[in-house]
């Protein structure tokens, strides 16, 4: 009897011991998934996740700014208080004036790939407005034709493109020329509509949509630079508006749902137009969005707080309207979302424009419309 109570009490102490060794090596693993119920996990933990919430939201710069861009060492901006083309540091120290007394106010900037040069509109004392070309190394500003609009420039910087309008019979025509408007070459024909103008990314190719409307319907076409029969890519969207990936091999489109205009829809699809997909959960529109520099990642805003009567895009931009955004990235692969900043601590109201990402990726920044400061969320 002895015997069997030393084996029974030594068969305990060794379940025992493996019942501690469970809880200590599995049970409390932070690697596995825990379990509410039967079949239903509700919570998986990782030391290694691609996505790494930020809770870091911050100014940049004191000043008001118009645009803003960065070469990857530098930070490039308008200040509307200095009324200056200036650089700073990323973090907006040791602030440099580039170009300043400009003979009017500007009202839109493009910046060349280098970040040296800028297309400016400034708009003069009599209410007109004309596009310039400022070269911010030599400190000069030269104007380009009044029948010029909607400059932007090639993947290289070293031509713009543009959208010539006849003053005589309002046609208008797609063209190339030298950042100063001479050498200027006709792509192709644009009829009367007014369109907006991008160069594929990693191509010879330059695209073209008409300007987005709630109530127009719009189709992206691309062409070469050397002239010919322009390629239809995507036709009759309801206020269809693109961004294509540094890579040139995705678009991004958002469009107006028809039957809710006050909600505007994010989608993809391929340099072709193929592969159309919304991507869900990502109800913003192309003014409020960015690529990472791969093309797979996409970071945006998402807009709140707009009235139920607002046809979007036409009076967030028309009417001057502000939204309440909260902020997001997806990976276009998987679909897969994440909140940038969480509901908590967006303790202030930001609706976000011009949004661009540091060369390292590890900061999102973004202009404020309200208060036209430039603010950064480090991931």
């Amino acid at each position: 009897m002895k015997t069997f109570f030393g084996v029974s009490v030594g068969i305990f102490c060794i379940l025992l011991i493996f019942w501690g060794v469970y809880n200590f090596g599995f049970k409390n693993n932070p690697n596995i998934a825990t379990v509410s119920e039967p079949g239903t996990i509700i919570k998986e933990s990782s030391p290694l996740s691609i996505f790494t919430t930020s809770t870091h939201i911050s100014p940049v710069l004191q000043e008001h700014v118009l645009s803003a861009a960065t070469d990857g060492r530098s930070l490039f901006f308008y200040s509307l208080d200095e009324q200056a083309f200036q650089k700073s540091t990323l973090d907006g120290k040791d602030q440099e004036i580039l170009l300043s007394n400009l003979p009017g106010v500007p009202t839109r900037i493009v910046w060349s790939p280098s970040r040296e040069k800028a297309l400016v509109q400034i708009k003069f004392s009599n209410g007109t407005s004309l596009w310039h070309t400022a070269d911010l190394t030599l400190k000069t500003l030269s104007p380009l034709k009044p029948e010029m609009s909607r400059v932007v420039w090639d993947n290289t910087g070293s031509k713009i493109f543009y959208q010539y309008t006849d003053p005589k019979t309002n046609e208008r025509t797609l063209n190339i020329a030298s950042p100063d408007g001479k050498d200027w070459k006709n792509i192709t024909s644009l009829g009367t509509k007014d369109f907006f103008l991008a160069p594929v990314p990693a191509s010879v190719l330059v695209s073209f949509w008409q300007r987005p409307g709630a109530r127009e319907r719009g189709s992206l076409n691309t062409v070469a630079l050397t002239g010919g029969t322009p390629k239809v890519i995507l036709l009759d969207q309801l206020g269809a508006d693109f961004l294509w990936s540094p890579t040139g091999d995705r678009v991004l489109m958002s469009t107006t749902d028809s039957s809710h205009p006050e909600k505007s829809t994010l989608s993809l699809m391929n340099a072709s137009g193929g592969e159309l997909r919304t991507l869900e959960n990502a109800a913003s529109f192309i003014g409020k969005t960015t690529w990472s520099k791969n093309g797979h990642m996409l970071y945006y805003a998402l807009p709140g707080s707009l009235p139920e009567s607002a046809i979007l895009p036409n009076d967030y931009y028309e009417k001057n309207l502000h939204s309440q955004d909260s902020f997001w990235r997806m990976n276009t692969d998987t679909n897969k979302t994440e909140r940038l900043i969480d509901l908590k601590d967006l303790t202030e109201a930001y609706d976000a424009s011009d949004l661009f990402l540091s060369s390292k990726e590890d900061a999102l920044y973004f202009i404020e419309r309200k208060n036209q400061k430039l603010y950064k969320i480090e991931f």
